[in-house]
């Protein structure tokens, strides 16, 4: 629990005492290596495998696991493979078979075995499919919320309300696109700006369209009465307030969470003077690797389980966006994860000068300001700390036979982005 809310001191504490009592403890040394793993602290896990190690010299899964990680961490991918290859996932617990597909995925990969790796991706995405927690979930719920916004939006091509209400919104910008569109490596860059502050991913505009009780179609949208409005900005602030610190006075507050482009109708509504950062990525890459991760499942995230409605969400997603532009008169400012990738300066000057700010060198500086974050809470924690993170251009590509089925539903939006198919 203590290293769930960031309290990493506190719980190495509480799990040394733990192996103070029972050296022979093999779930705590599991436990102490993925906070040092998930908090990047490498050399932490260097001393705790090798604790591990010597405790269990006749090898136990989990710590074979975690000496897997470490290898992975190395660049050893050879051992890493040797290592995880003798490990049975069901040896393991619940908690650790999807990251052991995972872990396994990327070292295939990173020996270019791809047809090896998208199986572990396959593996790890059917057990989840087999698991009694995806009974919790609706993926075709989420789906179809996007898809009744979409019908209603389709039909207008200018805003269709005058503005009576007063603004309050000038210090918000939300950061959207779709997941695994390099969004973490912005926030992370955006961070070191000293006037601006980043909400990671929390539920504030989730709060809103839960007050509001169902989807925020056109017709509700244009039928919302001052006090319905001012409302639900209450109840976006009183959320936002469980996140962020008021008396930390800054220019501009970025709430990053990349899926409210589903409620662009409804965020523009209540707040219209808000700028948007729209994050692209080429729609291929970006939908394979929604496919390849171990997302925390909600409705939203259970769509990724097959590559086919990873790729059906995306089309989805993005005509709905464009519903949203034609119809609304946003502020947008627009980049893709390529270009930032290859400079970082040149193509966020634009974007801070979009979000009326001065130019800060410390945004250069990203990998310490990915270091003084702390726990990272998506699946890219691992990258941000390292120089920029180039492999994963094109990476679509390796997959190409696999990517076959789903290229007729991603290349108008390939087309549409300006990228090659």
């Amino acid at each position: 629990m203590l290293r769930h809310i960031g309290k990493v001191e506190q719980a190495v504490a509480s799990i040394r005492e733990a192996l103070r009592i029972d050296p022979a403890y093999a779930e705590a040394y599991s436990n102490l290596c993925d906070v040092f793993e998930k908090r990047n602290m490498f050399d932490e896990l260097e001393v705790c495998v090798d604790e591990a190690l010597q405790a269990f010299p006749e090898g136990h899964p989990e710590i074979s696991f975690r000496s897997a990680q470490l290898l992975s961490s190395q660049k050893n991918l050879e051992e890493a493979r040797a290592t995880l290859e003798k490990i049975l996932p069901d040896e393991l617990p619940a908690n650790l078979q999807l990251s052991y597909f995972v872990l396994l995925g990327k070292t295939y990969e990173g020996l270019g075995l791809f047809d090896q790796a998208f199986r572990q991706y396959e593996a790890q995405n059917a057990a989840v499919r087999n698991s009694s927690l995806v009974q919790k979930y609706d993926a075709d719920l989420f789906l179809e919320s996007v898809r009744e916004l979409s019908q209603g939006w389709k039909s207008k091509t200018s805003p269709i309300w005058s503005e009576t209400i007063e603004a309050v919104d000038t210090n918000l910008a939300f950061l959207i696109g779709f997941p695994r569109s390099g969004t973490t490596l912005l926030d992370t860059i955006l961070r070191g700006h000293r006037e601006i502050v980043v909400v990671e991913e929390q539920p504030m505009v989730n709060a809103m369209v839960d007050k509001l009780g169902h989807p925020a179609t056109l017709d509700v949208v244009t039928q919302m009465q001052e006090a319905e409005i001012v409302s639900l900005r209450k109840v976006y602030f009183e959320e936002l307030a469980k996140h962020y610190d008021a008396s930390d006075h800054v220019k501009l507050i970025v709430d990053k969470l990349p899926l409210n482009i589903r409620d662009i109708g409804l965020i523009h509504r209540c707040f219209p003077s808000a700028k948007f950062i729209l994050a692209l990525r080429h729609p291929s890459d970006c939908v394979l690797s929604c496919f390849m991760q171990n997302f925390t499942l909600n409705n939203a995230m259970a769509n990724f389980l097959t590559l086919e409605q990873s790729a059906t969400l995306y089309a989805e997603i993005m005509q709905l966006w464009q519903f949203y532009r034609k119809t609304l008169s946003l502020e947008i400012g627009e980049l893709k994860y390529e270009d930032l990738i290859e400079d970082i300066k040149g193509t966020c000057l634009p974007l801070i000068e979009f979000l009326d700010l001065e130019w800060d060198d410390k945004l250069l500086d990203y990998q310490k300001t990915a270091q003084a974050r702390g726990a990272i809470n998506t699946p890219s924690y691992a990258q941000v700390i390292q120089p920029l993170y180039k492999q994963s251009h094109g990476r679509w590509e390796k997959y190409i036979e696999h990517m076959q089925l789903v290229q007729p539903l991603l290349q108008p939006w390939i087309k549409e982005f300006g990228y090659s198919s």
